[in-house]
This record gives structure tokens, C-alpha cells and sequence, in this order.
């Protein structure tokens, strides 16, 4: 039967030139879902309000609500734990997410009307509580946990202050609010459960990217390099890597790479004074277009993603469908995809030692890992695109009468 299903997302490949992980999978799910003959729209927080279509998917972009400002300033009245917190802050992105509620219930009465029935389902995600707001009654709305607040900005460093605790609790407070909740990898799904007791199931996600042409990037590439894609940051282990480089060099001197992602944290300008007359040994781009990233995945010998704690990350996924083993870590989450010695290498976390040796193994072809045989273990027979959305159906069927 074919169904209508809303994605609710606070970004998405249209809006954002650097999309990150949330976004990709979005797209990639929705376009798939739509291949297979599905009804699929997507409704993301954007400036203003306009319909915009991605191909076969109708694309809504919803701006704040009108006076949703002033609803979320007495929604945090009634809330006593929120009053002391960054009110303005607090009150602004709940504003957004009354806007994204807002949205689809005016598109599910048109649906209605026009067609007399609304969606079968509605998935939001947890980043910034945007499905907060969004009914369940009628259809489910499921949540897809795309991180744990507490435990990556932990990892990350950043202060636990009164905002940060309070968005926190308030994506908890969704998670708990919605029909059923899951997360793509164990790693998170167990840390909800364990540390929160919420119910959090594990959907894969399509393995896969979306075919898309690849552009030549606009600076130079050395002939063979290793990449470090994505966010670089502390929760992705690029102080480990940074460590770990000048290692690896007294090895294998002419060892090249390219980091391609936003410095989040600005630490790569002291990473490239501790590395000294090696540091031109590293192209960084900073953010590259989503054309000109493919192109580096595809000629990458190796990506170097030593993350502390992930979310069974899209740097990880998208590396390992272009045939591009990865060098990743022990209980992270990337370890749920590479298979150490079959489609990667894996390292315990925070060892610069062990992650220099890794990549010297792969630079010296010691190992040729084949990233594109599946691994023993069902994790990424669970991704092929048509057993993950049948995964994601059966997920939003199961839960239909809760």
C-alpha cells in the first residue's frame, strides 16, 4: 500500500551548503521511500516559509510561527524547571519547532481534504526538539535519535550550562512525547536506555549514497592521500589524529592527507605549528561543497575517522559504499560497520600510537581491506536500501497502535 510520510528536520541538502549527517540521511531515506512509490514530503526549519520539491519529494520550508514566539514564552511559564535557564534561547527554538507543528498539521487538513486521509506516519528527529510539538493522535509520530546531547557535548568538552541542560531535557521530553523512538546504531539506542530508561529501538539507515555527479575539487589533490572527512573535533578524534601524524611520519615520511570539514572547535592552526615543516602534508579545505566531497571519498585510499563516540556516522557509510575501507574506532559506533581486517582497521580509542600504526599499514598496502564485501554479521545486509526502508515501515507499522 502506498503510504504519505512526513520527515520533520532541522536541515536538509537544499538549505545547508555543508549538511551533516541529519541532512544525508534524510534525503538518501526520502528519496528512496519515494522511489518505491511512496508519497514522501519533507518539512525543514528554514527563515521563511516556502514549498520548494527535491526531485519527487515536496519540500517544505517552515519558518518560526506566527507569534510563536510569545506561545513558547508562556509554554516556559508553565514549565518551572525552564524558567531559569537562557530563557530567550530556550524560547527561540521552541518558537521554530511550534512552527514545524504547526506546518504539518495544516498540511495533514489539506491532505484530508483533498484526499481524505493525512499521513501515515510522521518521523522528526531529536536535534533542537522539533517534534515536540507534533500530535500523535490518529498516526504515529516516531523520533529518530541522531544524537544524545548529553553524552557528545560531554565528549566534545562543551559546558554543560543551564541552556544546554535544558535543550537536552527538552529533546528527552519529545523522545518521551512521541509514539516510539529509535536510533541507528546500539551504541546510542543503549545509552538512552541504560542512562534514561527510554525505549529507544535501532533502525539501520540505507547503506548507500544518492547518485550524485562528482565535481572536481578546487584546489590541488596529491596523488594517493588518506581523509579525514566530516566535522574536525574533539568527539571525532581529530586531536588523536593530529597526535598521531608526526608518528606515522617518522615511517613513512611522504604520507599525505586531506581534512575536509568545518574546524569547529579552531584548533587545526595550533595542529599545523605542532606538525612544523610536515604540516604541508595536509590539505584542509576547511567545508567543501557536497560534489567536490564525493570525489575525495572516491579517491581516498583510506578515511581516517577515529571518532570517541558516533552515532553510526554517514563519514563511515558513504566511505565504505564507495569501496573505501576505514580506519576507525573500538566502541564508538563505527565499530557496529567496519569489521577489523575486512572492510577496515580498528583501533582503540585515544591511541595515537595504534591509529599512526593503522594507517601505515594501509599506506604501505600491508592490508588491502575489500570495503566493498558485506562482513560477517547482519548490520549492513540490515542497510541495503530496500531492507532499510522496509525496516523503517515495519518499525512505523508496529508502533501504529500504541
Amino acid at each position: 500500500m502506498r503510504k504519505r510520510i512526513a520527515f520533520v528536520t532541522d536541515e536538509y541538502p537544499l538549505t545547508l551548503t555543508d549538511a551533516g549527517g541529519l541532512a544525508s540521511y534524510v534525503q538518501r531515506m526520502a528519496q528512496l521511500l519515494a522511489a518505491l512509490d511512496h508519497q514522501v514530503e519533507v518539512f525543514v526549519s528554514d527563515r521563511r516559509s516556502f514549498v520548494d520539491e527535491d526531485g519527487p519529494v515536496l519540500v517544505h520550508h517552515v519558518g518560526p510561527a506566527a507569534g510563536g514566539f510569545a506561545l513558547a514564552g508562556r509554554w516556559l511559564g508553565r514549565h518551572r524547571r525552564l524558567r531559569s535557564a537562557g530563557a530567550p534561547w530556550v524560547a527561540a527554538q521552541l518558537d521554530i519547532s511550534l512552527g514545524m507543528a504547526g506546518a504539518v498539521s495544516r498540511r495533514e487538513r489539506e491532505l484530508e481534504f483533498e484526499r481524505g486521509r493525512g499521513f501515515d506516519f510522521v518521523q522528526s528527529c531529536d536535534l533542537w526538539f522539533r517534534g515536540l510539538f507534533i500530535s500523535r493522535a490518529g498516526r504515529p509520530h516516531i523520533i529518530r535519535c541522531s544524537w544524545a546531547r548529553d553524552l557528545f557535548q560531554r565528549v566534545d568538552g562543551v559546558s554543560h550550562n543551564p541552556p544546554n541542560a535544558i535543550f537536552a531535557w527538552l529533546e528527552r521530553l519529545a523522545i518521551r512525547r512521541a509514539t516510539a523512538a529509535y536510533a541507528p546504531s546500539e551504541y546510542v539506542s543503549r545509552y538512552y536506555r541504560e542512562r534514561f530508561r527510554l525505549d529507544v529501538g535501532v533502525v539501520r539507515p540505507p547503506f548507500g549514497g544518492l547518485v550524485q555527479e562528482a565535481a572536481r575539487p578546487d584546489f590541488l589533490l596529491p596523488p594517493r592521500f588518506l581523509l579525514h572527512f566530516g566535522q574536525v573535533c574533539r568527539r571525532k578524534g581529530s586531536d588523536v589524529l593530529a597526535e598521531a601524524l608526526p608518528i606515522a611520519w617518522e615511517l613513512e615520511p611522504e604520507l599525505m592527507m586531506v581534512w575536509a570539514g568545518k574546524d569547529v572547535e579552531g584548533r587545526l592552526p595550533g595542529f599545523q605549528r605542532d606538525w612544523g615543516s610536515r604540516a604541508d602534508n595536509v590539505i584542509a579545505p576547511g567545508a567543501v561543497p557536497r560534489s567536490q566531497l564525493i570525489t575525495l571519498i572516491k579517491q581516498a585510499a583510506a578515511s581516517v575517522l577515529p571518532s570517541r563516540c558516533d552515532n553510526l556516522p554517514n563519514t563511515a557509510i558513504e566511505s565504505l559504499a564507495a569501496g573505501v575501507p576505514v580506519i576507525g574506532t573500538q566502541n564508538s559506533s563505527i565499530d557496529e560497520l567496519v569489521v577489523h581486517e575486512a572492510n577496515g582497521l580498528l583501533v582503540p580509542q585515544e591511541d595515537p600510537a595504534a591509529l599512526a600504526a593503522a594507517m601505515v599499514r594501509l599506506w604501505r598496502f600491508d592490508l588491502v581491506p575489500d570495503a566493498r564485501a558485506l562482513p560477517k554479521g547482519p548490520t549492513l545486509a540490515r542497510m541495503a536500501p530496500d531492507a532499510a526502508a522496509a525496516a523503517l515501515l515495519f518499525f512505523a507499522a508496529s508502533v501504529a497502535s500504541r
